[in-house]
């Protein structure tokens, strides 16, 4: 599961990475201390399900839309890695038409389930950081395929999730979580322009499930030159609920089947 709904500002249609067509909203953040803007950039790509509400001009610069939809980052090739291309753009692939709402609306929320890629070093006692890898539906123009459909998201829990979590989770751990989507652009080590976009958890919104023994820990190494910032050693089994995972789990032994005396 990977579902964003917000609220956002739409700033007009724009042409990303290789030519690929999506409206560009803002969803209000406020500004930080020093009065800049901490707004989110989202990139809305048209499809089926939200019909004529991505049309050319169906907006105002300036329009307050709600959207929900399923949130990606882009799985580069192998070929675009070795080239050193960069898209750090958080996509979304609308679930129902945009709908045009009051400005006084506001709306961040995102729904996560999957298994957990790595947990960061903690450095401070009030939030843990960690990486978690969602199975996202296959979408061709970003090149989350069948057989690589692993899209993987930063997160960061504070204060009581925190102390919570850090002695629930392992590498390859099964959660769900509700969050608000943060963003922040910085200077990489190179001095390329970059941005990361990071989920906060919601207070008490995460349920940790799966059982068996805790891998060793992985830690974060070089965020910078992984796609999506987020790295596993292997890819861990994804899940879209506890449901799910209990049928994936479930094991029937035939050997020796117990004669129980009633007649088939």
């Amino acid at each position: 599961m990977n579902i964003l709904t917000a609220c956002a500002t739409y700033t007009g249609h724009v042409q990303t990475f290789n030519g690929l067509e999506a409206l560009r909203f803002l969803i209000p953040d406020g500004k930080d201390k020093d009065g800049k803007s901490k707004d989110i950039p989202i990139f809305v790509i048209p499809n089926l399900p939200a019909g004529n509400s991505c049309a050319a001009g169906a907006y105002e610069i300036g329009t307050n839309l709600l959207i929900e939809g399923r949130v990606y980052k882009r799985n580069l090739t192998k070929q675009q890695k070795d080239e050193k291309i960069i898209d750090d753009r958080l996509y979304v692939v609308p679930t129902c038409p945009l709908q045009v709402a009051n400005k006084a609306l506001k709306k961040n929320r995102v729904d996560l389930a999957g298994g957990v890629g790595f947990i960061e070093p903690q450095n401070r006692d009030d939030v843990l950081n960690f990486g978690l890898v969602c199975s996202g539906q296959p979408q061709r123009r970003l090149n989350v395929t069948p057989d690589n459909n692993g899209v993987a998201f930063k997160i960061a829990a504070w204060n009581d999730d925190c102390n919570r979590l850090k002695h629930l989770l392992y590498q390859g751990r099964q959660i769900a979580l509700g969050g608000k989507l943060n963003f922040r652009a910085y200077l990489s080590k190179e001095g390329i322009q970059r941005c990361e976009y990071r989920i906060t958890i919601k207070s008490n919104q995460t349920s940790a499930f799966g059982s068996g023994k805790p891998k060793e820990k992985s830690t974060r190494r070089d965020l910078d030159s992984l796609d999506g910032g987020v790295g596993t050693t292997s890819k861990p089994e994804v899940f879209e609920s506890p449901h799910q995972q209990a049928i994936a789990n479930t094991t029937i032994d035939i050997k020796d089947p117990v004669n129980d005396g009633i007649p088939f």
